[in-house]
C-alpha cells in the first residue's frame, strides 16, 4: 500500500504492507459521483447531502446533511474510525 496514495512514489517509507481490504480504504474517490469528495453524495430524494462509508462490504450511512462540508467532516470521522491509519481523508 502507497501510505500517500501516489502509485509512483516507490519510497520503502511510504510502503506498508497490507491486506487488499485495507489497500481499498486507502483508495482515491471513485469519478461519477454527484460529488467530488470521497463518500459524500446528493440525495434528491432528501435534497441533502448524505454521507456514508464502506465497512465489511457494507455501506454505512453516517447521516444526511444540509451544507456539504459538515457530510465531508462526518466522512472524515467515519473515515477515522471505522479505516484507522488506512483512512483516505476528504482534503476540505
Amino acid at each position: 500500500d502507497h501510505i500517500n496514495g501516489n502509485q509512483t512514489d516507490n519510497r520503502i517509507e511510504n510502503l506498508r504492507p497490507c491486506t487488499q481490504r485495507q489497500n481499498g480504504m486507502n483508495r482515491k474517490k471513485t469519478a461519477g459521483y454527484s460529488s467530488k469528495y470521497k463518500g459524500v453524495s446528493w440525495s434528491n430524494i432528501d435534497e441533502k447531502w448524505r454521507a456514508y462509508i464502506v465497512k465489511d462490504y457494507k455501506q454505512v450511512s453516517l447521516g444526511y446533511f444540509e451544507d456539504k462540508i459538515e457530510a465531508v467532516k462526518a466522512y472524515n470521522n467515519g473515515a477515522r474510525i471505522y479505516h484507522g491509519e488506512y483512512a483516505r481523508l476528504n482534503k476540505i
